[in-house]
């Protein structure tokens, strides 16, 4: 059974990399160590498209919320 992502240390070091990727502060060593990072094992992979996925749901909750829409 997958673990609740919002128990995860692992997806909440994968959301403190994606902030800051999507940072603008980001460097190539930054971007590089990321990588690594990810590639440490298939947990860390996971975590990452997991990440991603909440990132992507706030973006549109976001969205909504700016637009007034409920």
């Amino acid at each position: 059974m997958p673990q609740d992502p919002k128990n995860n240390p692992l997806v909440d070091e994968a959301i403190e990399w994606l902030v800051l990727l999507r940072s603008g502060r980001a460097t190539l060593t930054d971007r590089a160590r990321f990588a690594e990072w990810q590639a440490l094992s298939p947990e860390h992979a996971e975590a990452v498209k997991t990440a991603k996925g909440l990132w992507g749901i706030m973006h549109r909750a976001g969205e909504r919320g700016a637009s007034g829409e409920p």
